[in-house]
């Protein structure tokens, strides 16, 4: 399986209720509908922990997609509905993705 998790911190005067809310709600619903997208999942840092982007402003948590193959991660990000969710700007203000090849040891 292909991952592409990203991490993601609020844009300034965003609070993070609100920033919660946007991106598991309307973020969440356009990104569901990439092709190929047989995984996603959001997580949230539950705050007793503080997580910094490079920068210095704080991570809220992170997005994990998954795909079968590299094919399909490639064929997703580049498809109309990946281009739809390309609203991060509306409230992300930092994002650091990377791509990772998953080895499942305990299914």
């Amino acid at each position: 399986m292909i991952k592409r998790t990203s991490f993601l911190a609020a844009k300034d005067g965003m609070g993070r209720e609100d920033f919660i809310a946007y991106w598991t709600g309307v973020h969440a619903a356009l990104a569901a509908k990439m092709p190929g997208l047989v995984h996603y999942s959001i997580s949230i840092l539950d705050g007793a922990e503080t997580l910094r982007m490079p920068g210095g402003r704080e991570v809220i948590g992170f997005a994990t997609l998954g795909f079968a193959t590299e094919g399909d991660a490639t064929q997703a990000v580049g498809s109309p509905e990946a281009a739809a969710a390309g609203d991060l700007g509306t409230f992300a203000e930092d994002v650091l993705r990377f791509e990772l090849r998953e080895t499942v040891l305990i299914p």
